[in-house]
């Protein structure tokens, strides 16, 4: 069974409603940033993993990202994105990392004591 049905909901209805607003000739910012961003919020409220979506994102605004260019948007708001997409997934493999170490520090103290133990009784 699905869990989180609801958000999960609402995701896909941010989607849904962006593709029927989305204009592929507008040039606005709302449409060239602006609703990408409401896609990747409908994304990660769909899969529930932040991760993967900031993955995504950092890799749609990289591929996007024209730094030095004349327009606005491929030259300052892409490259703004990706570095941000880029922050949060180092924040939360960060935070990963450091649970595990911390989950594993007790089971790897004791694998060390025991070793210890044994080769002085070697």
């Amino acid at each position: 069974m699905m869990s989180h049905l609801p958000s999960r909901l609402a995701g896909m209805a941010l989607v849904v409603l962006v593709i029927a607003l989305w204009d592929p000739v507008s040039g606005t910012v709302a449409m060239r940033v602006g609703l990408p961003l409401i896609v990747a919020i409908g994304a990660a409220l769909m899969v529930r993993n932040i991760a993967a979506v900031a993955f995504a994102a950092a890799l749609l605004a990289g591929i996007h990202s024209q730094p030095g260019g004349e327009d606005p948007v491929t030259a300052i708001a892409w490259p703004i994105a990706c570095v941000a997409a880029i922050a949060t997934l180092a924040v939360i493999w960060g935070r990963r990392f450091r649970e595990r170490i911390k989950a594993t520090h007790g089971a790897r103290w004791r694998n060390r004591s025991q070793d210890r133990g044994s080769s002085d009784n070697g």
